[in-house]
């Protein structure tokens, strides 16, 4: 007699994706918290029986997948093990194709060079939303500690082609979560306004800088600052607006949710999601007015300098009994080099100690080659990142950007000259063109 296949039946289990051609749950038999499946809907014993478009609903699935346990899981993880078995002989349990999405943390393992087996760090603190529901299909909805904003909005943003942000303050924390999609936007040719407020100096000086390296690597990125002291009210508004190319024409959260961490995904805070109503029609009025009023500035490098300093001597007179909640810059955990990265920077010091002022490291893929090169430019006071493809100056950013965020960033290749910046990203064809313009102690 043939047994029912498990993976067929989708029964009335709770899905974190469903689309026409693929489905993705959580394993009844995770290796990790948050250990995810995602199948085709038609049932094919391998992968390779698939087709195409199969194929690639499939890692459609396991992009959406991510988001959504990024979003939901506590701690965020470090990174994911993506796999599949094509044959039982390999190791598949069940004749259905079928994609693993494991969570994956720093340290989870003795030894980043490899293995998966578990280990569940000393007093970690998970959490799922075991009842993610697709945003798609809600029309409004509050969300809480129980059903952060962060999954809902995440998956929006995925959708994008145009982003308005009204939020009262900006923490690195929240910015990191929602960065990569304000960049997958631009990078398919969408437009970015993002708008934020100094009251009370609550806005870290760290996440302008964030949001200022977007700035200068794409035209359709404005970041503008409503300045207290120059409209003489407050600035409390918490807008997520979107307008999409499928889908919902124009989407709207609207509540109590500033772009930090807490807020999107462990805080006591209420959002509204509108789709398609004149509500959302009169949202993006609102913030086309607030975006251009007088009492708003255009940010810059200069006016985050100038604000850092203001800050701090605002930070040193409040008074204690203030109910002003500042950030607590150790609400960003430090990134620490790994194991093979420590010997790597060792042994950099060791060549330059005695006299070498080249180095090479040599690392096979996935162990940080990126990440070395922001840890090992730690002592120097200007850094030239220097590759053959803007793609790869765009990826690199986010390493340095964590190891050094007080420094202004630019970039030099074809479409932007930013020479001045103290980490400067250089294509090597644009630079090769213009190596007069750079003292070679520089750098």
């Amino acid at each position: 007699m043939q047994h029912a296949c498990p993976f067929c039946e989708l029964g009335d289990r709770p899905l974190l994706h469903h689309g026409p051609l693929a489905a993705a749950f959580y394993d009844a038999y995770p290796v990790a918290p948050g250990h995810a499946l995602v199948v085709p809907l038609r049932h094919a014993e391998t992968y390779f029986d698939l087709s195409p478009a199969e194929q690639t609903a499939l890692w459609h699935a396991v992009a959406e997948v991510k988001v959504l346990l990024d979003a939901t899981l506590l701690p965020s993880p470090d990174g994911y093990n993506i796999g599949f078995n094509v044959h039982e002989a390999a190791g598949q349990t069940v004749a259905h194709a079928h994609v693993h999405v494991i969570p994956r943390y720093r340290g989870d393992v003795p030894n980043p060079r490899g293995g998966v087996r578990w280990v569940i760090p000393a007093k970690a603190d998970y959490k799922l939303d075991w009842n993610a529901a697709s945003p798609q299909d809600v029309a409004d909805v509050a969300v809480g500690p129980d059903r952060p904003l962060a999954a809902w909005l995440l998956a929006d943003l995925a959708h994008a082609n145009q982003i308005d942000i009204a939020v009262a303050f900006v923490w690195p924390s929240g910015l990191d979560l929602v960065l990569h999609r304000l960049e997958e936007c631009l990078e398919r040719g969408g437009a970015v306004r993002f708008l934020t407020g100094d009251y009370e100096c609550l806005t870290a000086p760290d996440a302008l800088r964030g949001l200022l390296d977007l700035v200068g690597e794409f035209d359709r990125m404005e970041l503008r600052i409503v300045e207290s002291a120059r409209t003489g009210t407050s600035f409390h508004p918490k807008a997520y607006l979107l307008s999409r190319a499928d889908g919902p024409t124009a989407i709207a959260y609207v509540g109590s949710s500033n772009l930090s961490a807490r807020a999107l995904q462990t805080g006591h805070e209420w959002n509204v999601r509108l789709n398609g109503v004149a509500g959302v029609r009169r949202a993006q009025l609102a913030f086309d007015r607030l975006f251009t009023n007088e009492g708003t500035a255009a940010i810059t490098h200069e006016w985050v300098d100038a604000y850092e300093v203001r800050r701090a001597n605002h930070l040193r007179v409040q008074p204690k009994s203030s109910n002003v909640v500042v950030f607590d810059e150790s609400e960003r955990k430090p990134v620490e080099p790994h194991e093979i990265q420590r010997e790597a920077l060792a042994a950099l010091a060791t060549t330059r100690a005695k006299g070498q002022r080249s180095g090479l490291v040599v690392l096979a893929t996935g162990l940080g080659k990126t990440w070395l090169a922001a840890f090992d430019s730690q002592s120097s006071a200007r850094v030239l990142f220097v590759a053959h493809r803007d793609e790869i100056l765009r990826q690199a950013m986010p390493s340095f950007r964590a190891i050094r965020p007080r420094d202004s960033f630019g970039f030099y290749t074809g479409a932007h000259k930013h020479d001045g910046a103290t980490v400067l990203f250089a294509s090597i064809q644009t630079l090769s063109r213009h190596l007069e313009r750079f003292d070679p102690t520089n750098f």
